[in-house]
């Protein structure tokens, strides 16, 4: 799959959290054995209040998904 079409995407589905003041600082890629895509992970940072949210990605019947609210985080970076 395209990465600028995943990453168009992937910015669509945050745009509550970069209304929020998160920034894009990652997206991993989780494909099957035939290299097939599965998922991808979102990760988010907010650098004012050091916090970060991961989301999950996953394209079915033709279309993004945006799994929210599966996996949130207000922990304080390790940085």
């Amino acid at each position: 799959m395209n990465r600028d079409f995943i990453h168009s995407n992937a910015h669509r589905l945050t745009v509550d959290l970069q209304n929020q003041g998160f920034t894009d600082e990652a997206i991993h890629h989780y494909t099957d054995a035939q290299g097939n895509d599965i998922f991808w992970k979102l990760r988010l940072e907010n650098k004012s209040t050091d916090t970060k949210e991961i989301r999950p990605m996953s394209y079915k019947d033709g279309r993004f998904i945006g799994h929210l609210h599966a996996v949130e985080s207000n922990h304080k970076t390790g940085k």
